[in-house]
């Protein structure tokens, strides 16, 4: 670059280092929305796993160089995290372990320093938000599809590749006269899911970028994905979220109007729990819920679950059995108690103080009204 400006020079650099990380963070996303299976020996992978298989060195030894700034509180939990999970595995399934840390380890740290390395400014956020969304709108109609027809097409395309297979179709009858959709994924609700992170990012974090009625007719579509995979869990979460945009439209220019509606929620809670005549948050699932035998299988779920943690709190019961009622199939929809009846309590603390270390250092920011930053962090 003979005679061109330093500065000029440095901006080139800066532009193409950026397309190098958001062409990665997109290769990823596709890469999760790819619904092939293969095997790689006696290994059962996906293109994402391959991935983060490759890419969980690298990105470790430029997390621990600094070349992703300093190293974070939520960084030093993750790793405790993997460790401790690893430990688990290690005492109760030994035979296991090693496929374990190179498969399910590989998953978690992968994603999270994909986004760690990656998405490095509020252009960076912007830029993956906008793909996220447009995703799942141009996954929308085979997601409709599917509800009327129950017709997996994307999973039977990947299935119908020679050496390729694909997740088993999800066979869980009607809801609302609606079959589920799965489209790409293991079952109708990670597709759920999935669809309702799309929502605060269109409406909050892509504010900036459109007008309020390019936003609604988005997050209208990411709304629909949502509901018809006929999912409790997904549709509470976009639920949730469309209540707190409208309390924050409606009080945003009081001061700590998240913290009073904290307080507001916890004394109504505990006002519904001693009204009711049985645990409050059971008398809400019930109500809020597609069926009512939904909730009463979480409940028994939860009790089993809590059971389960008092006699192995501390490394878990890894992948070995536990008492459940015989007519349960095993099957657990409730991440953060699997998480501490799998692998110990301690796992659980290290899961969520990352979540809630993330969520007050970014509340504590000082960032201006009205930002670009601030609508991100809302």
């Amino acid at each position: 670059m003979t005679g061109m400006p330093l500065t000029a020079a440095n901006d080139i650099a800066l532009v193409a280092s950026r397309r190098r990380r958001m062409f990665l963070v997109k290769l990823t996303i596709v890469l999760i929305l790819t619904p092939a299976t293969f095997f790689v020996g006696s290994l059962f992978m996906t293109f994402s796993k391959l991935l983060f298989l490759l890419l969980v060195p690298v990105l470790t030894v430029g997390l621990i160089s600094g070349r992703f700034g300093r190293i974070l509180m939520t960084d030093i939990l993750l790793m405790l995290y993997i460790l401790w999970i690893a430990i688990s595995i290690a005492l109760n399934n030994p035979s296991s372990f090693v496929t374990f840390v190179g498969s399910n380890a590989a998953l978690f740290l992968g994603g999270y320093l994909v986004g760690r390395a990656c998405i490095r400014s509020a252009e960076d956020f912007m830029e993956f938000s906008r793909f996220v969304c447009a995703c799942t709108v141009l996954l929308l109609p085979f997601a409709v599809y599917e509800v009327f027809t129950h017709k997996k097409l994307l999973l039977a395309l990947f299935d119908s590749i020679p050496g390729l297979g694909s997740h088993a179709i999800n066979y869980s009858g009607q809801r609302l006269g609606l079959y589920r959709a799965q489209v790409v994924f293991v079952h109708p609700i990670h597709w759920g899911l999935f669809a309702s992170l799309g929502f605060g990012l269109v409406m909050t974090g892509l504010q900036s970028a459109y007008g309020l009625t390019t936003r609604t007719l988005w997050a209208g579509s990411i709304g629909i994905a949502c509901f018809i995979s006929v999912s409790s869990g997904p549709f509470l979460s976009l639920a949730g979220q469309l209540t707190l945009l409208m309390y924050w439209g409606l009080f945003r220019r009081f001061d700590h109007i998240w913290i009073k509606l904290m307080i507001g929620a916890s004394l109504s809670y505990l006002v519904l729990e001693v009204l009711s005549s049985r645990p409050a948050y059971l008398a809400i699932l019930e109500r809020i819920a597609f069926s009512p035998e939904t909730a009463y299988a979480r409940q028994s779920l939860r009790e089993y679950g809590l059971a389960q943690i008092g006699r192995t709190p501390i490394f878990g019961v890894g992948y070995n059995t536990w008492e459940l009622p015989p007519w349960m199939s095993g099957s657990t929809d409730n991440f953060w108690l699997l998480s501490a009846v799998v692998y110990g309590v301690p796992a659980f603390v290290f899961l969520l103080g990352m979540f809630l270390t993330s969520m007050i250092g970014a509340a504590r920011r000082k960032f201006p009204e009205d930002s670009l930053l601030s609508d991100q962090r809302r």
